[in-house]
């Protein structure tokens, strides 16, 4: 599978694409998440969904009858509601909110990468909860031990853990611009 741009003349391979998720939008093209290739081929021949308005990045699809041209985004054919709800507390999650990133020093995580700390430890009364943990990696983590913030002189906290609900974990990643997405993913903002 590769991704394309299509332009008016010619068509033109971008790059090999490790990842093969399309952009699923709602009707209203309020993102509802990252589903498979296979599944964006299912919505879009049974009609109940298609590609966006002037959209033109797609995966190029080889198969026995010739190739096809799968939109990286795709749009229900119908709004469906989807309920807010506050995320399980995962490792992945807490990765997701906090953008990939250690929230004392900012050094890029994967899952491979990521410790999860407790702001205010549980050894001393901190709970299991969102706003108590944020994702960090593992020197920073260390450091920091089973001390409180205010013990630590040399550690700050880069932003306040905060609570997602399924629409903020579900939203793509800026990182994803590469995709065609830029339109519809949320730019990162400050939460307090």
């Amino acid at each position: 599978m590769q991704l394309i741009r299509k332009t008016v003349s010619s068509v033109s391979v971008d790059e090999s694409l490790p990842r093969k998720e399309v952009l699923l939008l709602n009707a209203s093209e309020e993102s509802i998440g990252l589903i498979t290739w296979q599944r964006a081929t299912s919505l879009l021949f049974s009609g109940k969904a298609h590609p966006p308005y002037n959209f033109d990045y797609y995966f190029r699809l080889s198969t026995t009858s010739g190739d096809f041209d799968l939109p990286t985004a795709i749009i229900l054919a119908k709004y469906v509601r989807i309920p807010r709800r506050i995320m399980p507390l995962t490792r992945k999650n807490v990765l997701k909110r906090d953008e990939g990133m250690c929230q004392y020093c900012s050094t890029p995580l994967g899952m491979d990468t990521i410790t999860v700390d407790h702001v205010h430890p549980t050894s001393k009364g901190g709970r299991n909860e969102w706003r108590n943990v944020v994702a960090a990696c593992q020197p920073c983590n260390a450091k920091k031990g089973n001390r409180l913030l205010s013990e630590c002189r040399d550690i700050n906290l880069s932003r306040k853990p905060w609570v997602p609900t399924n629409y903020n974990i579900l939203q793509p990643s800026p990182k994803d611009s590469l995709l065609g997405w830029d339109r519809w993913i949320l730019k990162p903002a400050t939460r307090g």
